[in-house]
């Protein structure tokens, strides 16, 4: 489990890759995703910034910023931008 401390340090040492994957997520995000859960859709990306997404989400799971919840699909971290139903995002985050 990563602290709050953690996370803040995490977020403020982020490489370009992982800023990137951050944007296709928050773009997404707010306002209408209830528990924090995002597609991040690959097709319509150019080669390099594909590669910047693997990259990005490898960095972003070790940080535990973001995690898998299944191919394309991510979910952030419920203490770093609530959901709307911030419970069942805790719960959710909890069981990945």
């Amino acid at each position: 489990m990563v602290t709050d401390t953690q996370l803040i340090m995490a977020m403020t040492k982020m490489t370009n890759a992982e800023q990137f994957v951050i944007q296709l997520i928050v773009g997404k995000w707010y306002p209408f995703i209830s528990t924090g859960q995002v597609e991040v859709l690959t097709t319509k990306l150019s080669k390099s910034d594909k590669a910047k997404v693997t990259e990005g989400t490898k960095l972003l799971i070790k940080k535990e910023i973001i995690k898998r919840v299944k191919r394309s699909n991510f979910m952030i971290n419920p203490k770093l931008l609530q959901p709307r139903d911030t419970e069942l995002a805790k719960e959710t985050w909890e069981q990945l």
